[in-house]
């Protein structure tokens, strides 16, 4: 689950995982089912990081684990 508000990422959910560290393993998803639904968003912002920062940092750990393997 993302969460947005004004535009910006402000946080996400993947199973008990939250913020930058879920978000990080949905950009790596390669297919997936997606709805969205319009509402106020209440809770607190978990994310600082941009929407370019988010991607340059999932790609710089993505270059990291390839080199490891």
């Amino acid at each position: 689950v993302l969460y947005l508000k004004e535009g910006h990422i402000a946080d996400a959910e993947f199973g008990n995982i939250r913020g930058e560290r879920a978000m990080f393993e949905i950009i790596g998803w390669l297919s997936g089912e997606f709805n969205f639904r319009s509402c106020p968003v209440t809770r607190e912002t978990a994310i600082e990081l941009n929407a370019q920062q988010l991607l340059m940092e999932a790609f710089r750990r993505y270059d990291e684990a390839q080199h490891l393997i």
